[in-house]
């Protein structure tokens, strides 16, 4: 998932706006010398939070923290099991209108938000 994110078309402009300033190189993705100057700058400044420039050690005790630094990494191959089901999910949803339709398909969930008359 991590190797899909990074080369998902959102993370690839923000690298592209970035190499456009020349904070970072156009290939390879390094940081310039003026990239490395605008960091320091912005840590000098304290105009960023701590961890980004720390990393989980500096975000204060609490479910915040234990959620970071527990984090389990995600299987091998999970990622792309998940793709695949998704894919399969959209083609079952496409040639059965009834998931959509609100149909007599039957055995249909509801979100609660029906009329109820009752008083405050």
């Amino acid at each position: 998932m991590h190797a899909d994110l990074q080369r998902s078309p959102e993370v690839e402009e923000i690298g592209r706006r970035l190499a456009a300033w020349g904070l970072l190189t156009g290939s390879r993705r390094r940081m310039t010398r003026l990239g490395r100057r605008r960091l320091q700058a912005a840590e000098q400044e304290g105009s960023l939070p701590a961890y980004v420039f720390g990393g989980p050690v500096v975000l204060p005790d609490g479910p915040v923290r234990r959620g970071v630094v527990g984090a389990q990494p995600i299987p091998s191959g999970l990622g792309r099991a998940l793709v695949r089901m998704g894919k399969a999910l959209d083609r079952d949803s496409d040639s059965d209108s009834t998931w959509d339709s609100g149909g007599d398909a039957g055995g249909g969930f509801s979100c609660g938000g029906g009329g109820g008359g009752g008083s405050d």
